[in-house]
């Protein structure tokens, strides 16, 4: 199940991102990826150094969606790496894109060099 807006918060799955390299370098090839196509950096948005009093930024629909998307896809993508293949799989609203990018219907358009 992938969620949709709303279920993004700052330092969403930060452990799995400073312990596990696999989770970080899918994490940076989507972080990557997202500033060749936009010029944002979702990392500082998503992991600040320090956690802004007003954490508003998450809340932005321009944002929103990309830290739902990088989260939830490199999740998935590190779920499939450890052999945890889905049967089935569901998206609700923005959840939908990430569960077509996950199936197949969308690819992820990794920058060159």
């Amino acid at each position: 199940m992938f969620a949709g807006q709303g279920a993004q918060y700052i330092n969403m799955c930060r452990e799995l991102y400073d312990n596990v390299g696999k989770f970080k370098e899918i994490m940076d090839r989507v972080f990557l990826c997202i500033k060749s196509l936009t010029g944002l950096d979702m990392k500082p948005v998503i992991y600040p150094d320090e956690i802004p009093e007003k954490t508003t930024v998450v809340e932005d629909i321009e944002t929103s969606q990309f830290i739902l998307f990088c989260v939830e896809y490199s999740l998935a993508c590190l779920l499939m790496e450890w052999g945890l293949n889905p049967y089935a799989m569901i998206g609700y609203s923005f959840g939908e894109y990430i569960t077509a990018c996950i199936a197949g219907v969308f690819r992820l358009k990794m920058p060159s060099g």
